[in-house]
């Protein structure tokens, strides 16, 4: 399975709306690059179960973000506050404007 980074940050911001247990599992494989099965040995279930609960806690994340679009908020006021420390105040404003549209 390949690992999309985003889910780390994704995790950080919506983790409370999933199950305990689905926010441990993906801390665990994203956060400290367990393998499956070291999650299996850590937490007391099966190996199949753990990537369930990666599979199902992914895809409530993406909704999650789909929906809200926190991280991708965040990534554009980051890149808005780039550009002005590179004192490109024009492109840094026109990246704030984009995001009151």
């Amino acid at each position: 399975m390949q690992k999309d980074l985003n889910i780390s940050f994704l995790n950080d911001i919506y983790g409370q709306l999933l199950t305990k247990r689905q926010r441990e599992v993906i801390a665990q494989y994203y956060d400290y690059d367990l393998s499956l099965q070291e999650i299996s040995d850590n937490i007391g279930i099966s190996r199949q179960a753990v990537l369930d609960a990666i599979k199902k806690g992914c895809e409530q994340l993406n909704e999650y973000e789909s929906k809200l679009g926190v991280l991708s908020l965040r990534k554009s006021v980051a890149k808005a506050l780039t550009e002005t420390e590179n004192g490109n105040y024009l492109q840094a404003e026109q990246i704030l404007k984009d995001l009151l549209k």
